[in-house]
């Protein structure tokens, strides 16, 4: 008799594995969040140390983000071929390494090289790692899952802005970077023992004791014995999966789901990179200019966490539209704010807006595709999305270097998120042979 693995883990009920996978999946994103936000502190610091232009400093913050878009397409791909955990590690132990050579860079070349190599690392990341929450994650508590772990790329913000505002000024921006050697001495060995892999790859290798394993641990209220054949719902797609991605009715649903990733990305990327040195033009002083990015991203976590769940109950397409329009008003409301406590909470809501369509936009990708091109799919997502997070902070430097009225750099926020909106509608209704229900 077969065992539908799938089906066993759709049906469990959030246990401890769940939780230790959570956890982990958090620790990984983390790191991914501290990586990528810690230019946004230093990018003031270094445009005047190193005599950089705006337009220079916006092409030298989408270095890492053009790195992560191939990083996604390629490990994405390797990912679905040789399995996930092999990749995390990898494109673990690749940021983190390169993050900390970048703290020991002398010029602006070594720098931009740094940042695009660590960016190879980091594009990897995430694919992999809410494609493994996802695929282990019971059907009611997927939304949650994928959101909140991706969620914890804000709170990567947070420490990266607490960082800044007590190492940049007391001891340089260098050590800000150094801190990222922290992941490659903890993290990567508690991630070799306890993330498994894809139950895909289990089966692959002819590992059907350890996936057993994980099955028991996940379903201990079900006899799973020695001699049931385990099955995975691969989808038989053939050897493109890149071409996968475009038939049985998904070209319009992919195409509309790159797109939203794109707008997702730019506005994060514009927001994180260029946040501060708006408000520091606002005549605000570098500890404020800070802490708005710090409130930005502390309202991206709790905005994701309140979505996720709420995308559980009604639908991932009806609570990302309502974030990305949540985060369009607060844009357009943005130049009509008083005073500071109005900035604040404007900046702090439009951070739970866009974090947390950005980050639903992984679960609900997800939906779509069948386990052997799972990690494309997400990768392609991911990599055609990563040209909005190099996009936006080139785009932002040159408008930053025409001086322009502060209110029409939130309103060129607000522009993109409203076509988001738009593209929801485009996307198919239903695909749930994974979640064993609709995409809503």
């Amino acid at each position: 008799m077969a065992l539908n693995v799938e089906q066993v883990i759709n049906e469990a009920r959030f246990n401890r594995f769940h939780v230790l996978l959570v956890v982990l999946g958090y620790l990984v994103i983390i790191v991914e969040g501290y990586d990528l936000m810690i230019y946004g502190g230093t990018l003031s610091v270094l445009m005047e140390e190193w005599a950089v232009t705006p337009f220079e400093a916006g092409i030298l913050g989408g270095l890492a983000p053009c790195g992560m878009a191939l990083g996604a397409l390629f490990f994405g791909r390797v990912a679905d071929k040789v399995g996930r955990k092999n990749v995390l590690l990898i494109s673990l132990l690749l940021f983190s390494v390169i993050t900390v050579l970048a703290g020991f860079s002398t010029n602006v070349v070594m720098f931009g090289v740094c940042r695009f190599v660590s960016g190879l690392g980091i594009g990897g990341t995430p694919v992999v790692t809410y494609t493994l929450m996802s695929e282990y994650a019971p059907a009611r508590n997927k939304a949650f899952v994928v959101g909140s772990v991706a969620s914890a790329f804000m709170l990567g913000g947070l420490l990266a802005s607490l960082v800044n505002m007590w190492l940049t000024e007391a001891i340089g921006w260098h050590a800000v970077y150094f801190v990222a050697a922290i992941p490659i001495v903890i993290l990567t060995p508690i991630i070799y023992r306890f993330v498994p892999d894809s139950p895909l790859t289990y089966l692959k290798k002819g590992r059907e004791a350890q996936l057993r394993a994980i099955l028991r641990k996940i379903r201990p209220d079900l006899q799973i014995t020695d001699d049931e054949e385990l099955v995975v719902n691969a989808g038989n797609v053939g050897k493109s999966p890149v071409k996968a991605l475009f038939v049985q009715h998904r070209a319009l649903s992919t195409i509309a789901i790159w797109l939203l990733f794109f707008i997702c990305q730019y506005i994060t990327y514009s927001m994180t990179n260029w946040l501060p040195k708006l408000m520091i033009n606002q005549g605000y002083a570098y500890n404020s200019g800070m802490f708005f990015l710090l409130i930005l991203n502390l309202g991206g976590w709790v905005g994701t966490q309140v979505a996720s769940l709420l995308a559980d109950r009604f639908g991932h397409r009806r609570i990302i539209s309502v974030t990305l329009a949540l985060a369009a008003i607060c844009f357009l409301a943005m130049p009509f704010a008083p005073g500071t406590a109005f900035q604040t909470i404007l900046i702090a809501l439009s951070g739970a807006g866009f974090f947390s369509a950005s980050s639903l936009m992984f679960a609900y990708s997800s939906l779509f595709y069948p386990s052997d091109i799972r990690s494309t799919g997400g990768g392609f997502a991911s990599g055609f999305g990563r040209l909005g997070s190099v996009s936006g902070p080139v785009i932002m430097g040159a408008l930053m270097g025409m001086f322009l009225p502060a209110s029409l750099y939130f309103y060129l926020m607000a522009l993109p998120l409203i076509v988001g909106c738009v593209l929801l509608a485009l996307v198919q209704e239903r695909y749930g042979d994974f979640y064993g229900r609709s995409a809503r």
